[in-house]
């Protein structure tokens, strides 16, 4: 998510891989916070974009 919005407003910057252990960390990598669905369609970049065009 992160280096997609620093794509967006054009900056470059050192991303390091930060894994989160436990069973939390691995429940909201499977998707268990997500309400299937139940979406609106945006997805993460079309929300981006709209955000930095304006």
């Amino acid at each position: 998510m992160t280096s997609v919005y620093l794509q967006a407003i054009g900056k470059r910057r050192l991303m390091l891989p930060m894994p989160l252990p436990g069973k939390a960390a691995a429940a909201y990598r499977a998707g268990a916070n997500l309400s299937p669905g139940h979406g609106t369609g945006r997805t993460w970049e079309d929300f981006v974009a709209a955000k930095v065009a304006r």
